[in-house]
């Protein structure tokens, strides 16, 4: 059997353990419905269970998107872990989760590997999961622009390239 801590955080406070949020009763929602509903949006609270309903936590909705931005960040750092594991010891991935990782060579994937984690690290010591999933575009953006042949580094020959006119306006099909 597994057991989960889950933690809520509060924006003017550290991060606090469910059983800490301030605890009412639901008829509390008729009497000082205000202030109930004020506290939950501010800090979230916790509805006492009744014989008929288990304990519900009442918080912001924007409070619920950022955790489960950061509960698929979670899942994400535990994906690119199994599949970065196998290619930094010269293997494949059986299996892989974000098989863009795999067009990186050793060193590329040392380097997403260092900034990954960097980022991860931000994400959870700020709560906001952004600063690594910006680190995930910008690698898989190179690693799209790889495998559509273009090249990830060296030099361009600006002289192959085409260059373009914009047509003559034609005051006849004005």
């Amino acid at each position: 059997m597994y057991y989960v801590q889950f933690y809520v955080y509060c924006p003017d406070m550290n991060v606090h353990e469910i059983d800490m949020l301030p605890r009412h009763k639901v008829a509390a929602l008729n009497r000082g419905g205000k202030h109930v509903y004020d506290e939950a949006a501010a800090t979230g609270i916790v509805l006492d269970a009744t014989a008929n309903r288990p304990e519900l936590v009442m918080m912001a909705a924007s409070e619920v998107r950022r955790q489960q931005g950061l509960l698929k960040l979670g899942v994400l750092a535990a994906e690119v872990l199994s599949d970065v594991t196998p290619l930094l010891h010269g293997l494949t991935s059986t299996a892989p989760h974000v098989a863009w990782l795999s067009v990186f060579d050793l060193d590329e994937m040392r380097q997403f590997t260092t900034e990954f984690s960097e980022a991860v690290r931000l994400s959870m010591a700020t709560g906001n999961p952004e600063p690594a999933l910006k680190v995930v575009h910008r690698w898989r953006s190179t690693a799209e622009y790889a495998v559509a042949g273009a090249p990830l580094s060296g030099d361009i020959d600006w002289d192959e390239l085409v260059e373009l006119h914009r047509p003559e306006f034609d005051e006849a099909e004005a």
